[in-house]
């Protein structure tokens, strides 16, 4: 199997949020689950203001997980960057 890896940064929309690090964990916990249910692997990194996360696995599969990640309303301004 060849892997897959793209990465993407994007603006976070949580920076306002009281509740922001509750959502991030949130995200991390469902991430976890999803990606490992898919084979999906990576990373993410989240600022205050910002997101950049990194996906590796089958390209179909990488690329339903980043649609679905595209359409979170957590945040905007997505830059997908292929490695």
């Amino acid at each position: 199997m060849m892997l897959f890896r793209p990465a993407y940064i994007s603006t976070s929309l949580l920076a306002s949020d009281k509740r922001e690090r509750e959502h991030i964990a949130d995200i991390l916990l469902t991430s976890r689950r999803n990606n490992e249910e898919a084979e999906v692997t990576g990373a993410l990194l989240a600022t205050n203001h910002s997101f950049a996360q990194v996906l590796e696995g089958e390209r179909a599969t990488v690329q339903s997980t980043f649609d679905r990640i595209a359409n979170d309303p957590r945040h905007a301004g997505i830059v997908p960057m292929l490695m």
